[in-house]
Parts: structure tokens; C-alpha cells; sequence
């Protein structure tokens, strides 16, 4: 396989906000973005990250409200990153061996999009190896976060982690 950096398969469509932000405004935010993270920053560096899945477990589940909470106080650190001038295989392997949805990519520290499992995936896919892992409950890759998991779930056709089966049965 030729070697393909992070910079040529980056996205850049990135939401970033302050900590000092309110939660209701980043919500409002994301919805308009139809993201389901922002990315907290000063000066473009990232101090830390908060996707919905946080703003359940942290804000909504113990009754805090979001127009008082500030990104800063809810927000998960440090923020798994990369520069964008490394090979995606290595990208690949911090996504897998985390367990993250998504990377952020730098340029010399400084935020400028984010590289996820399926982006690697599109243009990568000998990482599957063999097909049967995409339709096998006994293992293989998520189809709503694309992390690789030893079991999956059948839920509606696809095959999803158990994290991603609560999600989607809660729809």
C-alpha cells in the first residue's frame, strides 16, 4: 500500500468553541453543524472535547441545566490527537487501540479537523482483511462508529457495539 498521509484524507469541518461557552449554546451549535461533538479550544489548541453521548451521562442524567453548564466543567481531556503529516496507518492504530470515534488532526498543535475510522477504511480496505468480519456477530467492525469490537449485535441489518445497539434502540 502507498503511504498516504492524514493531511490528504482530513476533514475540516470542525466545531470549536470555548470552554467558557455554555452547553446550551454548543448544543444549538451542533444541531444547526448536525455534529454530535464539539471541540473545545484556546487558540486553536485542544484542551478538550465533549460529544453528545457526554452531555447525557453528564448533564442531562443528573439534572444539571445546560444553559448554566460551561463546556469546560463537562468537557473529556486530554484530546486524542495527531499531526496531520503522519501516515493514516498510524492514525488507524491510535483509533483502534482507543476505542475513539474520531481523532483529532493538528498542525503543529493547532486544531484543523479530525480523521475517523471510516475515512481510513474508504480508502484502506485490505484493513478488513476479509469481508466475513463486516457481517459477523461474532466480531468485527461497528457499523454506526466504525470501531472494531469482538462481539457485535444484529440490530435492524446492521451489525453495531453494544454502546451503539443501546443508542439506536433508544431512537
Amino acid at each position: 500500500m502507498a503511504k498516504i498521509l492524514i493531511e490528504d484524507i482530513i476533514n475540516t469541518d470542525i466545531l470549536i468553541m470555548k470552554s467558557a461557552d455554555s452547553l446550551m449554546d454548543a448544543v444549538k451549535k451542533m444541531h444547526e453543524k448536525n455534529s454530535d461533538y464539539v471541540l473545545i479550544c484556546e487558540d486553536r489548541f485542544p484542551e478538550g472535547i465533549i460529544t453528545e453521548r457526554d452531555v447525557m451521562a453528564k448533564v442531562l442524567t443528573v439534572g444539571l441545566n445546560p444553559e448554566k453548564v460551561k463546556l469546560g466543567d463537562i468537557m473529556t481531556t486530554p484530546v486524542t490527537s495527531i499531526e496531520k503529516n503522519v501516515e493514516v496507518m498510524e492514525a488507524w492504530k491510535i483509533i483502534s487501540e482507543s476505542k475513539i470515534k474520531r481523532l483529532i488532526v493538528t498542525d503543529n498543535e493547532s486544531a484543523i479537523g479530525f480523521i475517523t475510522a471510516f475515512d481510513i477504511l474508504a480508502i484502506t480496505p485490505e484493513l478488513f482483511e476479509c469481508e466475513e468480519n463486516i457481517s459477523n456477530p461474532e466480531g468485527g467492525f461497528c457499523e454506526f462508529c466504525g470501531n472494531y469490537f469482538i462481539s457485535l449485535n444484529e440490530i435492524e441489518g446492521k451489525y453495531v457495539c453494544n454502546s451503539c445497539k443501546d443508542q439506536l434502540l433508544e431512537e
